[in-house]
């Protein structure tokens, strides 16, 4: 029994000095726990200061190859001033030591090339005007202008003195005819001539004569042809003049409206010759209807014979 309560009390006092140090290992542990946070976050701190000197390293090598592919010597300066205060700025972040004295002031630089013109200021107030200045010299003469719109017509001066005679020009038409002068003396007798006719100052020719009657017709004591029958005829006419004059010409008329018209010329010759003149043409007539033959230039001797001057009239339908 007293064997068992020694052993008893032992167990007793040596937990009990086991109690007694246990607030010393918990003090021990805290402690290494402090010390160990405060190194992580140095640590920390120190990696994070490390990337970003890389990062600015790396900024600053870049920057660097731009400005060497610019090849700009005034660039690349602005740039790596600005890169330096980069730097600066940078290293005063990183650095954790307080900043150095301020150094002495460098050497001044090139001055940098001049800026693009700026935008032009408001215009300011009008000043007085001044005194007239001297006359200049008479610049050269420039090119004659554009010819201006015609003016209007001066008064006729005086006449000059006639020029040269010009070449004679071509007969024009044959005017009216004039008053019928006095009749002169009988001439010679003439050999005999070609049977015809004059035509007149009208110009009517009515010495026609009849070889084939039709009762489709009927001539007149004037030269007119009168139709008796509604129909389709042909007519046809050839007039030969002979005289010396330089045109001539007939016209076949239609209750007097020209139908058909034949006119020639003989140029400027003044001799006596034939002058034939031959029209046709199909037209509607009905009863009642005249055709004629007019000269168309009055006083022209025209050859009646019936192999030369002949006029004709055919019924169609």
């Amino acid at each position: 029994m007293a064997k068992h309560r020694e052993l008893a009390s032992a167990g007793t006092a040596s937990l009990d000095r086991a109690r007694g140090k246990e607030p010393e290992w918990s003090f021990v542990i805290c402690l290494a726990s402090l010390v160990f946070v405060i190194l992580g976050s140095l640590f920390v701190m120190a990696f994070v200061k490390i990337r970003t000197l890389e990062n600015s390293r790396l900024k600053t090598e870049e920057s660097i190859r731009v400005l060497l592919k610019q090849c700009d010597p005034e660039t690349m300066a602005s740039q790596l001033s600005a890169l330096g205060r980069t730097l600066r700025a940078a290293e005063s972040q990183a650095c954790v030591c307080p900043p150095g004295p301020k150094g002495d002031w460098g050497p001044r630089g090139e001055r940098g090339r001049r800026g693009p013109e700026g935008r032009r200021g408001k215009d300011g107030e009008k000043g007085e005007k001044g005194n007239q200045g001297s006359r200049g010299v008479d610049g050269v003469q420039g090119p004659p202008g554009i010819d201006g719109p015609r003016g209007s017509m001066g008064i006729p001066g005086f006449p000059g003195s006639p020029g040269q005679q010009g070449d004679i020009g071509p007969q024009g038409l044959p005017g009216e005819p004039g008053p019928a002068g006095l009749r002169g003396p009988r001439g010679p007798s003439g050999h005999r001539g070609i049977p015809g006719v004059n035509s007149g100052n009208h110009g009517v020719l009515d010495s026609w004569e009849v070889t084939i009657s039709s009762d489709s017709y009927q001539m007149g004591e004037d030269g007119n042809v009168t139709i008796t029958r509604d129909g389709c005829y042909f007519i046809y006419t050839n007039v030969l003049f002979y005289d010396s004059g330089p045109y001539y010409g007939a016209t076949t008329n239609i209750n007097g409206e020209t139908f058909l018209r034949c006119i020639g010329s003989r140029g400027s010759s003044r001799h006596v010759g034939f002058g034939p003149c031959y029209t046709s043409g199909v037209a509607e007539m009905s009863a009642g209807d005249q055709i004629s033959i007019v000269g168309d230039f009055p006083m022209r001797n025209v050859d009646m014979r019936p192999e030369t001057t002949y006029f004709g009239i055919i019924r169609l339908r």
